[in-house]
């Protein structure tokens, strides 16, 4: 797992942002980060935790955990071992059991898209991500840090974290969750979350996997989540 300070000027409050699958702080760069909390994002993830989180942010008086896709049971994870309190937890477009076939990705397409992932159907993923709204090239590669080798890789990590998940969930805040969403089915995240815990949920219409439309600035981010 790697950790890219967004901003970091010693305010008194934080964002932890897990990233989903795929996505490195590059997709983020054209977000404004004028407001008063640091930001920790967090990514690539091919193996346990390796950073001390809590380290890093304990010193923050509020701290908001947020999460998308794949980073929603790395942030679980996270939480099992974490002493921090948090103010707000909240999920966007993921599901604590990510790859299940009711409620998550089903096995054979998460199998079949790590036996057939190469260059091209990193971009398909990334357009089936942003539905179109931006417009990916072969040379749009260069946004992801990683080799694909490192992306299977990854896969493979968060496909056995999604197996070893003992269903004892901790509690969060909200969910948000898109109609629209190609990667992680919005009827299976519903199910997911309908039936594993008391949740406040958001749909949000005519929402892609890409939750953040329309969404230029991290500010922006922690209106719409009501913090």
């Amino acid at each position: 797992m790697r950790v890219s300070w967004q901003k970091k000027d010693n305010n008194k409050s934080v964002i932890i942002f897990f990233s989903g699958w795929g996505i490195n702080p590059s997709f983020f760069e054209c977000w404004d980060t004028d407001l008063e909390y640091d930001i920790c994002f967090l990514y690539a993830y091919d193996k346990d935790l390796d950073q001390n989180i809590d380290s890093l942010c304990e010193s923050y008086s509020k701290r908001v955990l947020i999460a998308w896709s794949f980073g929603a049971v790395m942030a679980e994870k996270y939480l099992s071992n974490s002493n921090l309190e948090f103010c707000a937890k909240i999920i966007f477009n993921g599901s604590l059991l990510p790859v299940h076939d009711e409620y998550g990705i089903p096995k054979l397409v998460f199998q079949k898209t790590i036996e057939y992932l190469d260059e091209r159907n990193y971009l398909k993923f990334l357009y089936r991500t942003f539905g179109g709204l931006k417009k990916f090239k072969a040379e749009d590669i260069q946004y992801n840090s990683n080799s694909i080798e490192s992306l299977i890789k990854e896969l493979r990590f968060l496909g056995d974290l999604s197996n070893r998940c003992d269903c004892l969930f901790h509690n969060w805040t909200k969910v948000f969750v898109g109609d629209n969403d190609l990667i992680i089915p919005a009827t299976s995240q519903l199910n997911f979350w309908e039936d594993y815990m008391q949740i406040s949920i958001e749909k949000m219409e005519d929402v892609g996997h890409y939750p953040f439309v329309g969404i230029k600035s991290w500010k922006e981010l922690i209106y719409k989540i009501g913090i």
